[in-house]
Order: C-alpha cells, then structure tokens, then sequence
C-alpha cells in the first residue's frame, strides 16, 4: 500500500490520503508498515506501529494519577447533604438491620452509601478511583487511550450539566448507585468488545481461546455485583447481554464465554434485586418514595406523554451544552474527511452535516427558550425531533462515513445501550438529573469514539498543543470547582459549628444559614421538616431543636426560585 509521508510531531502514525481512501472502501489499514516522524532525528522512517498494551506508557499513568489525587481532593470538599444525613446516622444502621427490606434493592449501593459515611477521607478517595476508572474504560472501549482523548473526557466530565454533577457526583447518596452502576456498566460494555475482536485468534475453530477458570470466577462475581445499585442500569445490562450472547452464538457459531458468564450471573443479580418488597409497593402504588408513573387517573396519559416526549429528550440530550457542541465538531469532521477522500460531497456527508447542525441549533434554541420559562408544551415537545435529528446524524456517519468495522460495532453498541437506558425512566415517578449520569457517560463514549478518525483525518488534532488544549479547559473548570467547593465547604462547617454553639449554650431555637452557591449540592440546606430531623440526627443536635433558614425562602431547592410563605 502506498503511503504518503506527512509530518507528525511525536511520533504519531499518519497514513496519506490514499491509504484512508482503502479504509473507506471496505479494506485494512496496513499498519504494520506505515510512515512515522522521528522527533530525534527530525526524519521520517519506515517503522512498525505495535507496542505492549499490557503495560501502559508513563504519560498515561501520570495522567490517570494525576487527575485521581486531584479528584479526592475536590471531593474531600464535597459536603454531606439530603439523604447521606439520613444513611449516616442511626437511621441507616436500622435500614441495615433490617437488610432494606421495602427500602430498594440497591444492595450494593446501600451497603457502599453506609460504609463510606463512617470512613472519613475515604469516601473521597472512593469517588475519585471509580470516576477515574470509568474514563480509563471508556476509553478503552473506544480505542481512544491517547493525550487527546484523556483530555476530552476529563473536560467533558467536569461540563456535565450541572443537576447531573450535583446530584450524580457531589451527593454522594446518589453517586454510588450512578457512578458505581456506570462503572460496571462501562466493565461489561469493555469485555463484549474484547471477546467479539478476539474471534478468529489461536483456540478452537470458530472462538477465542478460552479465558482461565479464575478469570471467569472474576466475571461473573462482577456481573452479579454490578446488577445490585441502580434499577434502569441493571435492565440494560440484562437486555444487553441477552442480546449480544444470541448474537454471538449466531454470528461466530460458538458460545461468547465471558459475555454468556456475565450475562447470566447479571440475571441472577437482578432478580436479587428486584426481589426486594419494595418494587411491589411501587406496582401497587404504596412505595413511599420511588414508584410507578401512574398510567391511569386523570391526566395520566397527558404526563407520560410529556415526559417522553419533552423531559427525557431534554435531559437525556438537549442539556448537555458541551458535550453536544465538541459532538457536532467531530461529526463534521468525519463528514469533511469523507468529502476529502471521495474529492467531493456525497449525499450522505451532506445528510449527516445538516443533520448535525439542526440537531445543535434545535437543541440550544431549545435550551435558550427554556431559560426563561413558561413555554408551550408544544414547544418543548421539540426536544423529540432534537433527538431525531442525532439520531439521523449517528446512523448515517456510521453507516456510510465509518468503515472500520470495530468503530462502527461499538457506535451501535453505545446508540442501543443509551435507548435501553432512557427508555425505562419513562414508567419512573420520580425523576432527577441523576438518572441520566449514565447515559451522560455512554453519549461521552460516542465523542471519544469519533474523536480518533477526526484525528486521524486531520493533522492538526495531532499537535500536541491541541492534543492538550483540553487538559488545559478541564484545569481551567478544576480551578473554578475548588474555589465553590472550598467555600461551601467552610460555609457548612462554620455552619454546624454555630448551630453547635448555640445548643451549647441553652438554646432551642437556632438561625441556619444557606451554603452559598446552592446549585452546586443538592439538599444542602435544611429547608423542610424531612430534611431538619435527618439534619439534627445526623450532627447529633437535640431533636426539640427548632431550626429556621435565615435568610428564610420558604423552599430552597437548588436550580428553582424560591417562593414566599404566601
């Protein structure tokens, strides 16, 4: 094949135009001999691409160490609010007498939740290995291990919307279910795509060499584990593994080992978790938290229309400003590529870029009108066609402008995982930005996937100074959330340490101030009688302590407006 030299700095493999129009046709990149750029010699020679997976480069370790040490940092800042007061005192050591029994099956979740509430500084060290480790899986699903795909994924975690970040990361009630069930999630998503690039290697004709009898063990401890923290998340990998085993069977005429242990073992999980009494109570309409959309009743078919056709779409797409804006730049991209390569545009490219740029006009039009409140539910109701429009714009730059056969698998793999995540909260009453912090994830998969053949295509994402402008955005979001942080940090410690002073002092009745930035934690204040026991309970206060918020909005509910006694 022949390859045009092109300059590279740091040694980065760069086919010509030539060899990404075989790729296109249908054919394999030989990347056994391509052209690379010697940063010693400042010349270009022939040289073999492969290097040792087994052991990742120094860079990447000091990355990945890097943003772990910096993470706990942030998150030993991070406040105890809403439901970790509850899970941290006596309240929650009943819950586990009991084994939360008609509390959730989340068992995983619960047991993680009241461990880490009495461990100190551990809780932080916890978040940051498990968010770290799903931007190293993702990663690695996607094939995208690189400086600029570390650098992406960093920026775009800490641009999560903002009712995402509080609710699935700062509270750490909600984080260890999300996060954690993300984590496992990502780990299947990891081991499919291994198992399914494996076939055809050295083992018995038609599948993979067989995986060690401990490594299965591994597995299906992980699958089983993995199904017990959050409902939507344990369905989809049901769904999911049931699906690619048939399809691995059918495709490759083998049994695929890893991914049939997992799927069974995540069965058998489930059904540990939903065996908990308390999704009866839900069907039955008597859960006292957590239950089922009603379906009947007045306006029953109006709200469920509106939530799928309005809230899901919104929160699910059309709220994620950043990640859709660096999304819309790739798809573009891919498109110039393919316009490249062929030497003008085919219909497709075209039919992906105007997807692509209505998809992003529409959403952020959207966004904008619903900043100022009071829109037609007609209006809203656009958020479908948003999501439409990707869609269109996705199956097409897949279909017609990816020909890597592996890239193209896992696009469709991540476009099902995120419906089958969605799809499930319609029937969920109540909803929160934090049941969307793993589809937040697997749509971040996506940008890092198409990341590598934008890449690829375009030199100028090779420079390392670009390669690194996001290290420097996501240094940039780091620097602002240690200074919210640090301030609502010894805002609520100065806080306790009043309400302390005061009951010390004979009082009982005591003024509570709000933390600032209240968008940032969710249930920080403790603005309803709910929310005051759990408080008191969980510093230890009297439980005759009267408590007012002063300044006094009757309700402070972060991202809403307060409201008068009136």
């Amino acid at each position: 094949m022949d390859v045009r030299v092109q300059r590279a700095p740091g040694g980065v493999v760069v086919p010509s135009d030539r060899a990404y129009k075989h790729e296109l046709d249908g054919g394999q990149r030989d990347v056994a001999s391509c052209w690379v750029w010697d940063v010693v010699t400042a010349t270009p020679a022939i040289a073999p691409v492969a290097r040792d997976t087994r052991r990742p480069p120094r860079w990447e370790l000091a990355v990945v160490g890097t943003w772990f040490v910096v993470l706990a940092a942030l998150a030993d800042c991070f406040p105890r609010s809403g439901d970790d007061w509850v899970w941290g005192s006596a309240a929650g050591n009943r819950r586990l007498d009991t084994f939360f029994a008609g509390i959730n099956g989340r068992y995983g979740g619960n047991l993680l939740i009241v461990a880490l509430l009495r461990t100190g500084p551990l809780a932080a060290v916890v978040l940051s290995a498990v968010v770290c480790a799903s931007a190293v899986l993702l990663l690695q699903l996607t094939g995208n291990r690189t400086p600029l795909g570390y650098g992406l994924v960093s920026a775009l975690v800490l641009a999560m919307p903002l009712g995402v970040w509080r609710q699935g990361v700062v509270w750490l009630s909600g984080f260890v279910n999300y996060g954690v069930a993300t984590l496992f999630l990502l780990g299947f998503l990891v081991i499919v795509a291994s198992e399914w690039s494996r076939f055809g290697q050295p083992g018995p004709p038609g599948q993979p060499a067989a995986p060690p009898r401990l490594q299965l063990v591994a597995v299906a401890v992980a699958g089983f584990t993995g199904q017990l923290f959050m409902e939507h998340v344990t369905l989809c990998i049901c769904a999911l593994g049931i699906v690619l085993t048939f399809a691995g069977r059918r495709v490759h005429r083998s049994w695929p080992t890893m991914t049939t242990t997992w799927t069974l073992a995540a069965l058998v999980g489930a059904a540990a978790m939903f065996s908990n009494s308390a999704y009866r109570h839900a069907v039955a309409g008597n859960a006292k938290y957590q239950g089922v959309q009603p379906a009947s009743g007045k306006h029953a078919a109006r709200k469920l229309a509106v939530k799928v056709v309005d809230y899901l779409p919104t929160q699910a797409v059309v709220q994620n400003l950043a990640l859709n804006a660096v999304l819309l730049v790739l798809l573009v991209l891919i498109a110039l590529r393919a316009k490249r390569i062929a030497g003008a545009w085919s219909r497709w490219a075209i039919v992906a870029v105007v997807a692509s740029v209505a998809w992003a006009a529409l959403g952020y039009w959207l966004w904008l009108v619903e900043r100022h409140g009071g829109t037609a539910e007609r209006v809203r109701a656009l958020a479908t066609l948003d999501v439409v429009l990707l869609a269109i714009a996705l199956v097409v730059t897949g279909a017609k402008l990816l020909s890597d056969r592996r890239r193209r698998w896992t696009l469709w793999l991540l476009c099902a995982a995120v419906v089958l995540l969605v799809l499930p909260l319609a029937v969920v009453h109540p909803l929160g930005p934090r049941c969307f912090y793993p589809s937040y994830f697997l749509l971040l998969a996506i940008v890092s996937l198409l990341a590598t053949p934008a890449a690829e295509a375009f030199a100028v994402l090779r420079v390392k100074g670009v390669a690194f402008a996001p290290h420097a955005i996501a240094l940039v979001l780091l620097v602002a959330m240690f200074i919210v942080y640090v301030r609502v940090d010894r805002a609520a410690e100065r806080r306790i340490a009043a309400v302390r002073a005061a009951v010390a002092a004979g009082h009982s009745s005591v003024e509570v101030k709000p933390l600032p930035f209240p968008s940032f934690v969710h249930d920080g204040d403790p603005f309803n009688p709910r929310l005051q026991r759990s408080f008191k309970v969980y510093n230890h206060l009297p439980r005759d302590l009267r408590i007012e918020l002063v300044p006094n909005p009757w309700v402070r509910s972060p991202g809403k407006p307060a409201r008068s006694r009136s």
